[in-house]
């Protein structure tokens, strides 16, 4: 089982400040910020909270919305993402990305020209860099993919000799659009890279361009992790302070969409102790999104067949050969 319970879970600097605005005001007495048992912070009921109740809004202003899931990491993504662009969706996200480089490296003074808060930087930073440096695909060699991903599909129908040509079909394609959307991730990455490398270097960044580029690849990928799956129409809201990468516990709250203010809430799943922390984790993610997306795979697989055990060897298989690419560099 790759599991992974990251420390900024939720809540942290950047939503601290929300729950000083009007808008948190009206939930104060339901909840605070406090600090989680994975060394994070996060949002803990401040008395009993029934089922069903609304304990957080979050404003259109809050969210940042993606494209659908099945195309946001489609080449027509990378190629809105741009400084320039005139859609703010974008601009957003390519901000929270930028604003992950320029906190890794060093303290380069650049967030007010990418349109990025002092709390966005507070929240960015503690994220889980180091311990996630291994289990991202983004980080991965091509020739790591690849061995990961037939390595997963081997040991797969391996394990089932009574495969149906439709089933091992199935495995085959998984693995293939598993490749092929880490490499439009890295893309991505690739194309934020170049458009930070001018602006690092004239702030004074002493960082090699191939460390820039890897961060700018961590980046991507932590920013994609935390997406929520917003209505019928499928689109992704980037939740910059909602940590969705926890998906191993059942809900103890839920976001919901309230209808023609494009809002969403944080409603309590069940009766809620006060002291309970609210925001555990809301959701289970298909095992090739979240393998794309940041790397682990939740267990129990919401697939469970053969092409989501493939994705799970792949995960577990690439996260070794990538440490020991590390421990022995020039090997691939």
């Amino acid at each position: 089982m790759i599991k992974r319970k990251l420390g900024a879970v939720f809540a942290t600097a950047m939503l601290h400040s929300r729950l000083t605005t009007a808008l948190a005001v009206q939930h104060s007495a339901l909840a605070d910020v406090g600090t989680d048992a994975f060394g994070g912070k996060g949002l803990f009921a401040k008395q009993d909270i029934q089922a069903g109740l609304s304990v957080l809004d979050i404003s259109r202003a809050d969210i940042i919305y993606g494209c659908e899931p099945h195309s946001y990491l489609a080449d027509v993504t990378v190629r809105r993402l741009s400084p320039d662009d005139d859609n703010e969706s974008q601009r957003g996200f390519w901000s929270i990305a930028a604003a992950l480089v320029c906190s890794r490296l060093l303290e380069v003074p650049v967030a007010s020209k990418l349109g990025v808060g002092p709390s966005v930087i507070s929240y960015l930073s503690q994220l889980p860099w180091d311990d996630c440096m291994w289990q991202l695909p983004i980080v991965w060699s091509e020739s790591v993919l690849d061995q990961t991903l037939i390595y997963g599909t081997e040991m797969a129908l391996a394990e089932d000799l009574h495969a149906t040509h439709e089933s091992s079909a199935d495995v085959f394609d998984t693995c293939l659009k598993a490749k092929s959307r880490v490499l439009n991730l890295k893309q991505i990455g690739t194309e934020l890279a170049e458009v930070l490398l001018p602006i690092l270097h004239q702030n004074g960044c002493l960082h090699s361009d191939d460390v820039i580029m890897l961060t700018c690849h961590q980046a991507v990928a932590l920013v994609f992790s935390r997406t929520h799956q917003k209505g019928s129409a499928g689109k992704l809201a980037l939740l910059p302070f909602f940590d969705c990468a926890n998906h191993m516990d059942d809900s103890n709250c839920r976001l919901s969409e309230s209808e023609g203010d494009d809002r969403l809430h944080m409603v309590a799943e069940r009766n809620i102790k006060k002291g309970e922390e609210l925001t555990i984790s809301y959701g289970i993610a298909y095992a090739l999104a979240a393998f794309c997306s940041y790397g682990f795979v939740p267990d129990p697989l919401i697939r469970g067949d053969l092409a989501g055990k493939a994705i799970q060897y792949a995960a577990r298989k690439g996260q070794s050969l990538a440490a020991n690419r590390s421990l022995n560099p020039g090997k691939d």
